[in-house]
């Protein structure tokens, strides 16, 4: 049957002497009939196809927006709508090259995104295909923009114009500039519900700095100062306080306020120290030399001598024992000085609603909030500490708060001189 019809639309030559036409076959009924047959399967395979692109309104949150795997939603696609597939593959990619070119790949849109937990850039490959599948979708029907909106998201994320956004909408790619902003007011609504309830159940600390954002600023102004961000810590249950910690800290700061610190208790005073800070020198050095490409081959790598030590106070993990963190709105309220550290805290504790009287008095009474820093942060909060020393409260006073400096600062420094 399949040779027939290849006959019929491209029917033999005709006489050899070359008089006469060619036969015109049944080429253009063949062809309204394949137009026809194509359209019906695009139809049924983009019904087939349509649940993997739906994401109705209720369900912008997190989980919906995070759980998106390419490699099997382009394996479902594929087998939902094969004819499609294949039809918008040969549109973007002839034989020749697919026998010629090895670089390009219409399937793949490769681009950068930035990634610290393994290198500095990180390669991930979308497809191209599935994206003009997207398209189709979500020009069929509001609801089947679930790639839509994933796009929406992160442009959104990377600082694109709305003018820009409003286009690249017009095109299917993305939702509306209007729609991704009330999206992630709605996000952060959700996240901000979320890190007041976790603050509620576990102990947690906080940490913020200065960040610097690039503002349009048309004129010069005083106000147009530095902003600050600030992270909430979530910690797991087993690190819960007893509930007198906070009288018992501020009974420890008044017992040994006039108390002189002694270098030498920390140097020389502690012997059971010494010997396990010694035990983690000597295993650092021995992981250094064990972890060289001379050492591959030897033969006693798995000796009890290259052990680590014992653990002092070994952190419990698992699930269950994991930290969290919840990131606060930023604020456009400069700490560089003492005034504005405190306009700081206090928008702070607006956003996670720990600002009224009842709140204040349980901050100032029952809880002990960790708040770390850089080394000019901590020293700015000690510093409010010797001026509102006198005042009438323990939370105007911040007997409450443990300020920590920046270990990453310390760290970057020791990395420098060494």
């Amino acid at each position: 049957m399949c040779q027939i019809l290849q006959r019929m639309y491209r029917p033999p030559r005709g006489r050899k002497d070359g008089k006469g036409g060619r036969p015109a076959g049944a080429r253009r009924v063949l062809r309204e009939f394949a137009t026809t047959c194509i359209i019906d399967c695009v139809d049924r395979e983009m019904k087939n196809s349509s649940s993997l692109f739906l994401s109705p309104p209720e369900a912008l949150h997190e989980d919906h927006l995070t759980n998106v795997d390419f490699t099997e939603m382009i394996t479902n696609v594929k087998q939902a709508a094969p004819i499609l597939w294949r039809v918008l593959h040969r549109a973007a990619y002839t034989p020749q090259q697919e026998l010629v070119n090895t670089l390009k790949d219409p399937d793949m849109v490769s681009f950068m995104l930035l990634s610290f937990t393994v290198s500095a850039s990180l390669t991930r490959c979308i497809q191209g295909t599935l994206s003009r599948i997207s398209q189709c979708q979500y020009s069929r029907s509001p609801q089947r923009g679930r790639l839509a909106k994933l796009w929406a998201i992160y442009l959104k994320a990377c600082g694109l114009s709305a003018r820009a956004f409003d286009t690249i909408h017009y095109l299917g790619l993305t939702m509306s500039h209007k729609w991704t902003a009330n999206a992630i007011r709605h996000l952060s609504d959700r996240a901000m519900d979320a890190a007041r309830l976790a603050i509620s159940r576990n102990p947690w600390n906080i940490s913020h700095d200065n960040v610097n954002i690039p503002l349009r600023v048309f004129s010069r102004r005083l106000h147009n100062q530095s902003h600050s961000a600030a992270t909430v810590w979530i910690l797991p249950p087993i690190a819960t306080l007893a509930p007198d910690a906070n009288r018992r800290l501020q009974l420890h700061r008044a017992e040994h306020a006039d108390t002189v610190f002694d270098y030498k208790d920390v140097l020389y005073g502690n012997h059971d120290a010494l010997t396990r800070l010694d035990a983690s020198y000597a295993h650092h050095v021995l992981t250094t030399l064990t972890g060289s490409p001379e050492f591959e081959n030897y033969a006693y790598l798995d000796s009890l001598l290259f052990a680590p030590p014992p653990p002092v106070d070994k952190i419990p993990g698992g699930p269950q024992n994991t930290t969290k963190q919840f990131i606060l709105g930023t604020c456009d309220i400069e700490e560089a000085s003492y005034d504005g550290t405190l306009k700081v805290m206090a928008e702070f504790f607006r956003q996670l609603e720990l600002d009224s009287d009842e709140e204040q008095r349980r901050t100032g009474t029952e809880r002990v909030i960790v708040s770390m820093g850089d080394q000019l942060t901590v020293e700015r909060l000690r510093g409010l500490w010797r001026y509102r020393h006198e005042d009438h409260n323990s939370f105007d006073r911040l007997d409450y708060m443990i300020p920590i400096f920046g270990w990453f600062h310390l760290w970057d420094i020791c990395v420098r001189i060494t």
